[in-house]
């Protein structure tokens, strides 16, 4: 299974997601084959930086 967290393109932008970088780790913990990349983007609401704390780029 493939997930992305992919940039907001729409305007007005909207700065929610679907996963927050902890459900990353949980989901990837509950199902190993998954994968899950995520876009970098300066308006979403958890930072770049905070996906990449818990292993997600």
């Amino acid at each position: 299974m493939k997930f992305a967290v992919i940039k907001e393109r729409k305007n007005p932008p909207d700065r929610r997601v679907v996963f927050t970088p902890e459900a990353c780790k949980e989901l990837t913990s509950k199902f190993p084959e998954a994968s899950i990349q995520v876009e970098q983007s300066d308006i979403r609401f958890f930072k770049d930086e905070q996906y990449a704390n818990t292993g997600f780029t």
